[in-house]
């Protein structure tokens, strides 16, 4: 299978993004230049043109930070909605960078501290817009 390293977004996520940028901007907020890179270079697709092994919001994605093992989490919106351990919401970096990249795709962010971290997307274990078309074939 052939990997797209271009961030693609669904369209719901798309527009959550824009409204955090709307949010966030005029402050301080360390998301705020990895926000702006992302909206700036970014595809947008319609549900039916997802494809099931792209990282959206309440994907199930397994991926490694640097060389350690890797770990599952379900992508969020906010961190209010999460489960320490279980879940990754798009206002941390890492969240954030792997929103809109597919299985395969390796990209190198700043971590909260601002040091540099690779992370990889290894698999899409779940993904609702796949998963709302396989239920309705």
């Amino acid at each position: 299978m052939r990997h797209d390293h271009r961030c693609r977004l669904a369209a719901r996520d798309f527009h959550i993004l824009q409204a955090m940028l709307a949010e966030r901007s005029g402050r301080d907020d360390p998301l705020l230049p990895l926000l702006r890179q992302k909206l700036s270079s970014v595809t947008i697709l319609p549900p039916h043109e997802v494809p099931p092994d792209l990282v959206t919001l309440y994907s199930r994605v397994r991926y490694r930070v640097n060389q350690r093992p890797p770990t599952t989490r379900v992508m969020i919106h906010d961190a209010a909605q999460g489960v320490i351990g279980a879940t990754l919401p798009i206002t941390h970096p890492r969240g954030l960078a792997l929103l809109g990249f597919a299985e395969g795709v390796t990209v190198t962010v700043p971590d909260m501290a601002g040091m540099p971290e690779t992370i990889s997307i290894e698999e899409v274990l779940y993904q609702p817009q796949a998963a709302g078309r396989a239920a309705l074939a």
